[in-house]
């Protein structure tokens, strides 16, 4: 499937394939302003590691299909960064930021959230929205694990997990709402509907009940689909302040 998200007016698009998230190269190369004498060397340079993807024009009645120059997510970082070495200005362009933003877009486009401020204006709840959906973020990726694990989800559950991982973020880098609002989106439709905590402390508990609530709000056909990031903000900062009372001044939120 062919998607598409907008970074300082340039509209990129990239596919969901078998093979993993692939960008097409004009368009991420179209953020850097590579010059095009630049950007033919540097095509002739990865030559080996592009490819040629085919995709299906969805309103073709001959089902006629265009093929698009693209490069794997993964090898992204690396490409963008040799794209840079070709630019007189590339001190100025933050490669790092630029390819997160990039993720970050990506993500936004699959779970269709268009919200153009899905954050809080007031600095002490974006903290604590911050860590508390980094916080929920690694539970909740720790209980699918787990509920993979103990033979609660069917197998065409644990592959849309294996594929819902491919697309989120790493535990180990840094979290923010979108990133959790994006996961609640994809896993919400193979969340256990008899789900339960992995332990019996209070703790786990807490984490498990706030785990659900979210999901309520994802899965619930009452919301409209502009209402539920609002909802899931009010949420999630409910969810940080809880995290504060429980840790006091520290403000770190539980372990998984």
């Amino acid at each position: 499937m062919r998607r598409h998200y907008t970074i300082n007016s340039h509209t990129c698009h990239f596919h969901e394939s078998a093979q993993g998230i692939l960008h097409e190269v004009d368009d991420v190369l179209s953020l850097i302003n590579l010059p095009g004498s630049s950007k033919k060397q540097l095509i002739e340079k990865w030559h080996k590691k592009l490819c040629l993807f085919k995709e299906t024009e969805p309103e073709s009645n001959e089902k006629a299909s265009t093929q698009y120059l693209v490069i794997s997510e993964k090898l992204l970082p690396a490409f963008l960064r040799d794209a840079q070495v070709q630019i007189p200005e590339r001190s100025l362009i933050d490669i790092k930021s630029l390819a997160s933003r990039i993720l970050q877009e990506r993500l936004d486009a699959i779970v269709q959230n268009h919200t153009p401020h899905l954050t809080h204006a007031d600095s002490a709840a974006r903290n604590e929205m911050k860590s508390a959906s980094r916080a929920t973020f690694v539970n909740m990726y720790g209980y699918m694990n787990w509920y993979e694990q103990q033979g609660v989800l069917s197998p065409s559950e644990i592959s849309q997990w294996h594929r819902i991982k491919t697309l989120l973020p790493g535990i180990n880098g840094g979290i923010n709402e979108r990133h959790l609002y994006a996961f609640l989106a994809l896993a919400a439709p193979i969340w256990p509907k008899f789900s339960k905590p992995k332990k019996p402390t209070i703790a786990e508990k807490n984490n498990h009940t706030c785990a659900c609530i979210l999901i309520a709000i994802m899965k619930s056909h009452s919301i409209s689909q502009a209402e539920k990031p609002i909802l899931f903000l009010t949420a999630i900062r409910g969810i940080g302040q809880l995290y504060v009372r429980n840790k006091g001044a520290d403000n770190n939120p539980p372990k998984p």
